[in-house]
């Protein structure tokens, strides 16, 4: 059975607007993560949930 090109796993992160999804975010260690499902935190409207796939 071959291995998925992909790895699904749950993010969050602070203070960026304009994130959507089908976006991809690169980290500085060069992982990039496409953006499936977005969310706002109600108690933290500054923090967006998401569903990525690495």
């Amino acid at each position: 059975m071959a291995k998925a090109p992909y790895t699904r796993c749950k993010l969050y992160v602070d203070g960026v607007d304009g994130i959507a999804v089908g976006d991809f975010i690169t980290t500085a260690a060069g992982s990039a993560y496409l953006v499936q499902t977005l969310r706002v935190n109600r108690n933290r409207p500054e923090r967006k949930h998401m569903d990525c796939l690495r």
